[in-house]
């Protein structure tokens, strides 16, 4: 019976997810492009709790590892906008929202969405421990590559000279590496399939947008 409800729940929140993402592509590419790009923290948002929903079992190391990914990618951001030392010269526009320290908060929770993610397909797709952390930290990069080039055209981030440095993807493979062997360590091996379903939305989300715009 519980089998059943979860997979039932499961099915609701994988419509949701699929809508707002065809809901917030056709809104970026329509006359309305400012007003749906102003609404990227609630979107965001929405993914974050939509994922939550999706564990079988949503525990405490679960939890904890994301807040470490969350806590990491904001320090991790913060050296970079305000020092350069990671990931280069740039400096976040005003679609993500809120900020602290010139830092967006969504950002941090961008972070533990995608260190999720990441490592629950890697979990499914492979058996060996150590090469997890790496597929998961390639997929995280992966992203990275495709919102890059469109990140100045929603002013989500703007590099210096318009140039997206080489160095920015090394530093996001590192510290995903970090993030995510963090991750593997705390949490159960008990691949959560949704992941799936946000990392293809998030693919195809870009790809229509790097295309398009």
């Amino acid at each position: 019976m519980i089998e059943i409800i979860y997979r039932n729940k499961l099915r609701l929140i994988v419509v949701i997810l699929l809508i707002t993402y065809l809901v917030g592509l056709l809104g970026i590419l329509s006359p309305y492009r400012d007003s749906f790009l102003g609404l990227t923290f609630y979107h965001l948002f929405v993914t974050f709790i939509l994922l939550l929903l999706s564990f079988y079992k949503l525990t405490r190391d679960t939890l904890f590892a994301m807040g470490i990914a969350f806590s990491v990618g904001i320090i991790a951001e913060w050296i970079g906008v305000h020092t350069n030392i990671l990931f280069g010269d740039y400096a976040y526009g005003d679609n993500l929202g809120p900020k602290i320290w010139e830092v967006p908060v969504i950002i941090g929770v961008n972070w533990a969405i995608l260190s999720a993610i990441s490592c629950e397909m890697s979990r499914i797709i492979l058996k060996n421990k150590y090469w997890r952390v790496v597929l998961s930290a390639f997929l995280m990069v992966g992203i990275d590559f495709l919102i890059e080039p469109i990140a100045h055209l929603m002013d989500y981030w703007h590099w210096e000279g318009n140039a997206i440095p080489v160095f920015n993807f090394i530093c996001w493979f590192g510290i995903a590496l970090g993030v995510n062997w963090g991750y593997f360590k705390l949490t159960k091996d008990q691949p959560n399939y949704f992941s799936f379903w946000v990392f293809f939305s998030l693919l195809g989300f870009f790809l229509v947008l790097n295309l398009a715009l």
